[in-house]
């Protein structure tokens, strides 16, 4: 490994311009959102969408060990943000590569610590801003991890907890 790639100005330089290659390759495939199983579009898709699950890995491995940083919050709203993004389009095409189980748990992850990290920001106007969206993602990732979890997972308890304090208050209810 190249030690400037792991200073935060070299981070940051590869995180944009990994993000960009992986959207371009989505317009430039034009790909179908679900390619018919065995289908050569279906092979790519694959591909496609594990080199973004191992780059979201990286980016939410990174951030957690950099905790504070500015660096680390950027990639932890961009990797919640895409690891639910990932969630909501392969749960369906399954064009992944990897068990669904563990890219929703992943996902569930970076949601659950984007949000912790939101909460220890010092700029309430920054929090405000950005929480509404970190609780969606973070419903999209838990709701789909809670579907699939194995019992014996260490995290389940944690996860669900989250996701209850998510949701909703039913309706008519008063505080």
């Amino acid at each position: 490994p190249r030690p400037e790639l792991f200073a935060d100005s070299g981070l940051a330089a590869w995180r944009e311009q990994s993000r960009a290659t992986l959207d371009d390759s989505i317009t430039m495939l034009q790909l179908s959102p679900h390619p018919e199983l065995g289908s050569w579009e279906f092979a790519v898709s694959c591909l496609r969408w594990d080199a973004e699950y191992q780059r979201e890995l990286f980016l939410l491995a990174t951030a957690l060990k950099r905790p504070g940083t500015a660096f680390a919050m950027a990639a932890l709203n961009e990797s919640a943000m895409r690891l639910t993004d990932l969630v909501a389009t392969v749960q369906e095409s399954k064009t992944v590569s990897f068990p669904f189980a563990d890219v929703a748990r992943n996902a569930a992850l970076a949601t659950t610590r984007w949000l912790s990290a939101l909460e220890k920001l010092k700029s309430q106007e920054a929090t405000a801003q950005l929480r509404p969206e970190a609780v969606r993602a973070a419903r999209i990732a838990l709701s789909a991890y809670s579907a699939l979890a194995r019992k014996d997972d260490p995290a389940r308890s944690k996860f669900l907890a989250v996701l209850e304090a998510l949701s909703p208050e039913p309706a008519g209810s008063s505080v």
